[in-house]
């Protein structure tokens, strides 16, 4: 079976990201970052001491790293996908992801700061999270479905 020109070029290009792909790449780096150092303020920086703030530490540290997770493997599987609904929907659940997880803790540390005009922001980051997975969700079913 030969290989037509979109898969030749695909497999030429094996080893380099685009630049929305390697930006999501380098996001989910920060994200895990921002987690990793959230969770050491939550267990031994002195922001531990208050139980509410380090609560809100530790909901930082659990969002941002499983969403830093989710966003490099929906950054995977839309390298992977030659094309159709399946792999933009795995582009839209990672921009979901990433702009939701720092939605998120940008909510949650404006709480902490007390600028509670910024405090809607966590709320509106979960949602946009909720709605990452069901572009996942989408990109599961896309692919069973060949779309």
């Amino acid at each position: 079976m030969p290989l037509d020109d979109l898969r030749l070029r695909q497999i030429a290009t094996v080893g380099r990201l685009s630049r929305p792909l390697g930006a999501a790449v380098a996001l989910a780096g920060l994200l895990g970052f921002v987690a990793v150092v959230a969770a050491a303020l939550g267990a031994h920086g002195p922001l531990a001491e208050v139980e509410e703030t380090r609560r809100s530490i530790q909901a930082i540290a659990s969002v941002t790293g499983l969403h830093a997770v989710a966003l490099l493997v929906l950054t995977v599987l839309q390298q992977m996908l030659a094309f159709g609904l399946a792999r933009r929907l795995a582009g839209i659940g990672a921009l979901l992801f990433g702009a939701g997880a720092v939605l998120f803790a940008a909510g949650v540390v404006a709480g902490l700061a007390g600028v509670s005009a910024l405090g809607p922001l966590a709320p509106i980051g979960g949602g946009t999270l909720m709605l990452g997975w069901l572009a996942c969700v989408g990109v599961g079913l896309a692919s069973m479905l060949r779309r």
